[in-house]
């Protein structure tokens, strides 16, 4: 039964909502049919879905959101009916299905009569997370104000090799069981952090509404073919890895690794079996680090956050003359891995912002330089009050 029908049903069935903070107890009927039965889906959960899909559209339409667009970025994702059951599981709570008791009606399909199911589903709806999950679906990269894990995977093969000689039929078959595993393992691990999101694509822009303490993974691993013994079917395989931790508002590395080339040599001859030990084999290297990681987190988030400063020029300077202190400002003070930027602008004085990976403490004291006058060209000098924070830019001649 396609997602399109519950779209369009929803607005003709028994929906009961009552509001309970951001929370919503849900009452509504739901539908299937035993065409929609599989090994991993009884009637039981393939009627919990149907009804989260029709509850979570309905809710999307009552916030005045495009429930269309979130259903094809669901589609996007190529979940199997399991995979979406326990995706939009997460917004529900205490969730109950009645199957009724005699469903009997039958349907004609181009495979023959299939039966008709129909039960109640009863459930908490977590109106936050529901719209929480579609801007992070719609936007990509979710809400940036919020302090955010984002974890960037790739995992290649070179030429030598396909995703067949790994035991799968698709790269998504591999990476998905990879991935997923690690999203659950940084949900778990990872402190301090309101959300983890996975990202197919890196940041092709700076957010200023992004978290300053958000923090990012991007990993990059390669198989590779060595060799294949035809007389035992076993094929020899390398691995390549690395990845860098970084602050992605900012660029700062707070830390990288290139693991040692593992090397494999496996038998080809089971394929679960040998993808599950290639998967296993790029899961755990990332386990491994997970210590590191924390520590350069905790590190970062104890000594290493960007400060913020406003600083006013109170003497009267060109346009031009701003720009150029910025980048004296930046090329003097690499150390801080130091930032500036114009603010507002006048010819009575205007205002920059300063970010720097110290504290404000030592932003001001170093800028103060000890009280002296600073040559910022052939005819200026800088001369920096840290009490009030401003700088004044001031002919040379009056430099006494």
């Amino acid at each position: 039964m396609s997602k399109l029908f519950f779209k369009r049903l929803v607005v003709l069935l028994l929906f009961c909502l009552t509001s309970i903070g951001y929370s919503k107890e849900i009452t509504i009927e739901t539908f299937a049919q035993s065409s929609d039965l599989t090994s991993e889906m009884n009637e039981e959960l393939i009627l919990s879905l149907n009804g989260f899909r029709q509850s979570v559209t309905a809710e999307l339409i009552e916030l005045k959101l495009d429930s269309e667009v979130f259903w094809k970025k669901i589609e996007q994702k190529k979940l199997s009916p399991k995979e979406e059951y326990l995706y939009l599981k997460n917004m529900f709570e205490n969730i109950v299905v009645m199957i009724a008791v005699n469903p009997i009606d039958k349907v004609q399909s181009p495979a023959g009569d299939t039966k008709k199911l129909n039960g109640t589903l009863k459930a908490i709806l977590d109106s936050e997370k529901c719209k929480a999950l579609y801007f992070e679906l719609v936007s990509e990269f979710g809400d940036m104000k919020i302090k955010t894990f984002y974890l960037l995977p790739n995992i290649e093969l070179d030429d030598s090799i396909h995703w067949e000689d790994l035991g799968v039929s698709k790269a998504e078959s591999f990476r998905g069981a990879v991935i997923s595993s690690w999203k659950q393992l940084f949900d778990k691990e990872i402190k301090g952090f309101e959300k983890v999101i996975l990202l197919e694509k890196d940041f092709n822009q700076k957010f200023e509404t992004m978290n300053a303490k958000s923090a990012m993974l991007k990993w990059t691993s390669t198989f590779k073919k060595v060799a294949f013994n035809n007389d035992n079917q076993t094929m020899t395989y390398e691995l390549s890895a690395q990845y860098v931790l970084l602050n992605p508002k900012s660029g700062i590395v707070m830390q990288s690794f290139d693991f040692p080339t593992q090397k494999r040599e496996l038998n080809t001859q089971n394929k679960k079996a040998l993808s599950s030990s290639l998967a296993s084999l790029v899961y755990n290297l990332l386990l491994s680090q997970m210590s590191k990681i924390n520590s350069a987190l905790e590190n970062n988030a104890l000594g290493s956050e960007l400060k913020e400063l406003e600083i006013k020029i109170i003497s009267k300077v060109g346009l031009s003359e701003v720009y150029q202190l910025n980048n004296f400002l930046q090329e003097r003070f690499k150390s801080l891995k130091l930032t500036s930027q114009m603010k507002t602008y006048s010819s009575l004085g205007s205002t920059i912002l300063i970010r720097a990976e110290a504290s404000e403490e030592k932003i001001l004291s170093s800028l103060a330089a000890n009280g002296e006058k600073i040559p910022l060209n052939e005819q200026k000098v800088l001369l920096f009050n840290p009490a009030d924070k401003t700088f004044a830019i001031l002919p040379k001649e009056s430099n006494n």
